[in-house]
């Protein structure tokens, strides 16, 4: 994992020293930890806004966007594509019935029996005439060469809405395949998003973790030299002991729960990301707008077109008792031995179905029955929806109040924690006290930040 044992920051320096001064800079800003004659004044001041607004040097910053793209790529939407392009084959199908059927039959054969005679009409026309050798005679057994070949054409003229209602149902059920494929691109990218907000969370709370580490470790080799010169007492050296054992534990659980969001990120893109990949923090400031307007609710009109497609098949197999009018016509030519003679037949076909045994209507109610279903899911849905978009709008907006409250909280809390260094260094307080309040400050910077993670993740619930 990339981001394992990382510093505050790639490009971010971490001085530590025994002396005058000691200063944790991150990127153009310093962190004092100043020294004034025996006393330790720790000053972490903005250091989640440090961390917001500055990216590592030499990092790959993996945007929103891109990590969109990744997701989008993957099996599952090929798959939306792919039954999309099935239920266009099952429309062609279902056209294809008012189209006529056009078919060339050739055959050869050779058979006994059914041989021509020439013989005299009344009218002295010369006919030929078939006729067989009977068994015993010359001839019976003699095999006789026949060949055709035909063109033949079949059509369906009348069948009384069959064909159009079943291109309706097709119709409907294509586009609600095409809704179900905005309904998987929406969860994909939706699944992305909370994988990376995940992943962009704990990279923030990890570069704090490195922060605060620094800060602890830069703050032990104060105490440790104070102590030394004898003006701070040497029971500050156990407190500032386990301040730093407290700060690592802290930074463990913090670059463990980043590689499980790194891990988590990299299963929903189908595949790794960049040694140097770190993902875009400006992501947690750039919700702070209004709500975006999801559009439409492919869902529920998925839903409906499908009850739409079952509504008109039902329609179809109502009329499984009504009549069904057909033609057809053959043009070609037969032959036996050296003779041939023209072929051809124009008819036309009623067919009316008599009974069923009630299977029409049995399968009529069934696909009316799923109509009503679907159509009820549909009107679910859309309240559903409907319910979550307005949900969200008020997440994001109570989030934004939380953001503000949580910076204000920040800000004096960075207040108090001056004047409590300042009392320490006058010797009004000990190590602990110090520790106390500088602890406050980190939970509030530990509130802003999940204040603005909420903010993110619900702006991203609003987004198409």
């Amino acid at each position: 994992m990339s981001e394992r044992r990382r510093e505050p920051a790639s490009g971010r320096s971490t001085g530590v020293g025994v002396g005058v001064g000691v200063g944790v800079g991150v990127g153009d800003t310093a962190i004092g930890l100043g020294l004034a004659g025996s006393a330790l004044v720790p000053s972490l001041a903005l250091g989640l806004l440090l961390i917001l607004g500055a990216a590592p040097a030499g990092a790959e910053v993996l945007t929103l966007g891109e990590v969109e793209q990744r997701a989008l790529a993957t099996g599952d939407a090929r798959g939306a594509a792919a039954r999309i392009a099935q239920s266009e084959a099952e429309l062609e199908i279902a056209r294809s019935a008012r189209r006529p059927v056009v078919s060339l039959n050739t055959d050869v054969s050779a058979a006994p029996g059914g041989q021509l005679f020439a013989v005299e009409g009344t009218d002295s026309q010369r006919l030929l005439v078939q006729g067989s050798h009977p068994l015993g005679e010359t001839g019976a057994f003699t095999p006789i060469p026949r060949f055709g070949s035909v063109l033949a054409a079949q059509a369906t003229l009348l069948d009384f809405g069959r064909a159009s209602s079943r291109i309706a149902s097709g119709q409907a059920r294509a586009r609600a395949a095409e809704l179900e494929a905005q309904v998987l691109r929406r969860e994909i990218l939706r699944s992305a998003r909370e994988a990376y907000l995940s992943w962009t969370v704990t990279f923030a709370r990890a570069e704090l973790a490195s922060l605060h580490g620094a800060e602890g470790r830069a703050r032990a080799a104060i105490t440790t030299g104070a102590v030394a010169d004898g003006s701070r007492p040497s029971a500050e050296l156990n407190a500032a002991e386990q301040d730093t054992l407290a700060l690592a534990i802290e930074d463990e659980e913090a670059q463990a729960a980043l590689a499980h969001a790194r891990l988590a990120l990299e299963q929903h893109l189908g595949g790794a990301l960049g040694p140097a990949a770190t993902p875009d923090l400006g992501l947690l400031e750039a919700s702070s707008g209004a709500a975006a307007s999801p559009g439409n609710d492919p869902g529920a009109a998925a839903l409906e077109q499908q009850s739409k497609a079952a509504a008109v098949l039902a329609e179809s197999l109502a009329r499984v008792q009504a009549p069904i009018l057909s033609t057809s016509a053959e043009v070609g030519v037969r032959g036996q031995a050296t003779s041939v003679f023209p072929a051809y037949r124009l008819g036309l076909v009623l067919t009316v179905p008599l009974s069923d045994g009630g299977l029409g209507a049995a399968q009529a109610r069934s696909e009316r029955a799923q109509a009503d279903a679907l159509g009820a899911r549909a009107e679910s849905t859309r309240k559903t929806n409907a319910g979550e978009e307005r949900l969200a709008a008020e997440d994001l907006a109570s989030a934004g109040r939380r953001v503000g409250l949580a910076v204000r909280l920040r800000r004096l809390a960075q207040v108090e924690l001056d004047q409590a260094s300042e009392r320490y260094r006058l010797g009004a307080v000990d190590l602990r006290a110090v520790f106390d309040v500088r602890d406050r400050l980190w939970r509030a910077e530990s509130q802003e930040l999940a204040a603005k993670a909420d903010r993110t993740s619900a702006w991203l619930r609003t987004r198409p």
